[in-house]
């Protein structure tokens, strides 16, 4: 899979310019009003292949059209990267004010791994420095600024990703997760909620919901609360963790509770 910074342009269609593709048309068009029967159903059916595939290759042509890989499944092959970003590095020496490639090169540098988030930082920063306005440059910003231990600046970055895509579920669960390690519970209730009415049905929304209101209901109470709660115990990484189903505050535990 390629990332590059104008989405489309690897297209082998992208290169014709309008006079070509519009006399490779012209001539397909020509084949079949000049021939009949079998013939021209099979060239009517190679312009309807054409215009499929140009249709698909140049869907994604704008930059607000944000396809971009988050996980290791999606990232390009190292092999493939590693020269893809030989050559971007010739072209930024050529030109450093070329904002497509230092976005691109930034974002296959974030996929080497933590120990090139550096270099990424400065590829990312300076396309947005140089004027770069894709959304993209938001996401990668934030996951390493939150791998290093920066949660305040990737939680801005994050919220400037949500203000251009609201509907991002995965921006939405990050910002909301960094919101609860720093005790902004209400506000990460708030971006949960926000999440379940998208997506009622999603567990992950609803038992992170779920712990955030507990951890509201301490802080908002300093005195001592005395809580019912269900789950079942697993083990994860050698360690014994209690998996919560239900939690339920009790300011006064019943006799039949007392052993709990």
């Amino acid at each position: 899979m390629k990332v590059r910074g104008e989405p489309g342009k690897d297209s082998p269609l992208h290169s014709f310019t309008p006079r070509g593709r519009k006399k490779i048309i012209s001539t397909l068009i020509y084949a079949v009003t000049g021939r009949s029967g079998y013939t021209a159903s099979l060239w009517l059916f190679c312009i309807f292949i054409f215009i499929a595939a140009y249709a698909v290759f140049t869907r994604d042509s704008g930059p607000e059209a944000v396809r971009f890989p988050r996980y290791k499944a999606s990232f390009l092959e190292a092999g493939r990267r590693d020269g893809r970003i030989a050559r971007l590095k010739e072209r930024i020496a050529a030109d450093p004010n070329d904002i497509h490639a230092l976005l691109e090169s930034g974002i296959l540098k974030f996929q080497k791994g933590p120990d090139y988030y550096s270099v990424a930082f400065a590829d990312l920063e300076d396309a947005r420095a140089r004027g770069a306005a894709d959304v993209r440059i938001f996401y990668y910003l934030g996951r390493m600024y939150q791998a290093e231990g920066l949660y305040d600046f990737a939680l801005e970055e994050y919220r400037r990703l949500i203000n251009n895509r609201p509907e991002d579920f995965e921006a939405r669960m990050l910002a909301a997760k960094l919101l609860f390690a720093s005790g902004d519970y209400p506000q990460a209730v708030r971006e949960y909620e926000t999440l379940g009415v998208a997506h009622p049905d999603n567990i992950l929304v609803l038992e992170n919901l779920a712990l955030d209101r507990i951890a509201r209901v301490i802080t908002d109470n300093p005195s001592k609360l005395k809580w019912l709660v269900t789950g079942k115990m697993t083990e994860y990484q050698g360690m014994n963790y209690l998996l919560v189903e239900r939690a339920v505050l009790k300011t006064q535990l019943q006799s039949d509770d007392s052993d709990f």
